[in-house]
């Protein structure tokens, strides 16, 4: 890791407090509290939803790497569940095809 840079990894939680406030990355399997400094934290949450990451070091500083996109379901990490839509649809009236009455007089026959 180029000068000047810090890595740091948390096996215990009484250490994010100087860890998140010195540390460029920090890696823990446990939960980072969330007003955690680090410019890259991976921790249980993130890491869960990320999969694997991979860090390479460049000229413009870290790029990062991830195994999966976040949506992709694998059996150890399950993908985030989709935004619910609660507008409600009444069967048959999801589309609005012939809504009014005169639109059905401008279809042909074979249409309606």
């Amino acid at each position: 890791m180029p000068e000047g840079e810090s890595l740091s990894i948390v096996l215990d939680s009484l250490a994010f407090d100087e860890d998140c406030s010195r540390a460029e990355v920090v890696v823990s399997a446990l939960s980072a509290p969330a007003g955690c400094k680090a410019k890259f934290l991976f921790d249980e949450r993130t890491l869960a939803r990320l999969g694997a990451v991979g860090l390479t070091w460049g000229d413009n500083g870290f790029t990062l790497a991830s195994d999966r996109s976040p949506t992709e379901n694998r059996p150890w990490s399950p993908a985030p569940a989709p935004a619910r839509d609660d507008r409600i649809v009444r069967p048959g009236h999801g589309a609005s095809h012939s809504a009014d009455p005169a639109d059905a007089a401008d279809q042909p026959e074979e249409g309606r």
